[in-house]
């Protein structure tokens, strides 16, 4: 058990370890299905800009999908660099 003067024992130092490393593998993992992503988004959206006979509403929903990925990708990256430094 914690002790607020003596700080984590060794299971809970050993849990915190284990947790920062799924949270690690998760990053990883999830890095390559987005940037998957947006790169084929990114093609769809540059094909489909090419036709005038496309909707320009339908390439605005998908520029909205493309800024989400973006965001995500944020994320993910901002979490790798709090898991390196913890680590």
């Amino acid at each position: 058990m914690s002790d607020k003067l003596n700080g984590p024992d060794e299971s809970q130092l050993t849990n915190l370890l284990a947790a920062l490393q799924k949270q690690k593998t998760f990053t990883h993992d999830i890095c390559t299905p987005v940037s998957v992503a947006q790169g084929m988004l990114d093609l769809a959206l540059i094909k489909l800009k090419e036709n005038p006979g496309v909707d320009p509403a339908a390439i605005a929903k998908l520029e909205k999908s493309m800024k989400a990925l973006e965001r995500l990708s944020t994320l993910i990256q901002e979490n790798r660099e709090f898991l390196h430094k913890a680590a």
